[in-house]
């Protein structure tokens, strides 16, 4: 088995025209390649931010949808069963974005 995360995209700046905020976005790409001759059924875990914070707002998507959120009771903690054949490979898709006021900074 083989396992590649690699980030597409990752950008922070200014939105906005009459109301300003910041954003930060990130959008990765996580690979499970099964380098065997037998199917395996993988646990994937990966992280998205959390906040405890009400003018910070996250937003987070996923392709396939994770098959649990909040895996074992941590939060951002993302999780996907995934069977993979022989000789395939299998990709998951995972997308943050976090938006916060202009007159904030975040840390």
């Amino acid at each position: 088995m083989r396992l590649t995360r690699t980030i597409l995209d990752k950008n922070e700046g200014d939105r906005g025209i009459i109301l300003r905020s910041n954003e930060n976005t990130e959008t990765v790409r996580i690979d499970v390649e099964n380098l065997t001759n037998k199917e395996w059924t993988v646990s994937l875990l990966d992280r998205v931010p959390f906040t405890e914070q009400e003018d910070l707002t996250i937003d987070w998507s996923a392709t396939p949808q994770p098959t649990t959120t909040d895996h074992k009771d941590q939060r951002g903690v993302l999780h996907w069963k995934l069977g993979i054949k022989a000789g395939e490979t299998q990709s998951v898709n995972l997308g943050t974005t976090i938006t916060w006021p202009e007159e904030m900074v975040l840390r």
